[in-house]
């Protein structure tokens, strides 16, 4: 299966993080050290031991289905880490820029938090996205109103 873009450069964070040809990955292993999950894998085995067993010859197409589950989960897992990586990032610059804006209402924070989070998950293309900030903030800049700005 072709792997999909999942950042908006193109990068991944996840696989920098997670060397795929590298013995080591620290992603994965505090993860799994964060969920102890030893007794449920053991428990996941004896239940796909059972399903083989049950389903004989035709095994394999348990096994293919297990496959396809498994390439799904870690679709899923890297795209969520690099949203998450990507959020905390935007969130991460915002808070270097609010160093020197110490005195922000909480009203500015939350719609700083807010802007941010719609920005990133908005699947806008990184220059579209700017493009549409830069023109709210124009406009605010230049005291226009909000009915004043108009689509172009």
């Amino acid at each position: 299966m072709a792997r999909k873009k999942v950042t908006e450069r193109g990068r991944s964070p996840y696989r920098e993080a997670n060397r795929i040809e590298s013995e080591e990955h620290p992603v994965d292993d505090e993860v799994e050290r964060r969920l102890n999950h030893r007794r449920l894998q053991k428990r996941i085995i004896a239940a796909q031991v059972r399903m083989t067993r049950a389903l004989g010859e035709d095994s394999h197409l348990y096994r293919r289905v297990e496959e396809l589950i498994g390439e799904r989960a870690l679709e899923r897992e890297e795209v969520m880490f690099n949203v998450g990586y990507e959020l905390g990032l935007a969130r991460g610059r915002t808070e270097k820029l609010g160093m020197t804006w110490v005195r922000t209402q909480r009203r500015g924070r939350e719609l700083t938090d807010k802007l941010i989070r719609d920005t990133v998950l908005s699947r806008v293309e990184s220059e579209e996205a700017l493009a549409a900030l830069l023109k709210v903030v124009w406009g605010l800049a230049v005291g226009a109103l909000p009915q004043d700005m108009g689509a172009d």
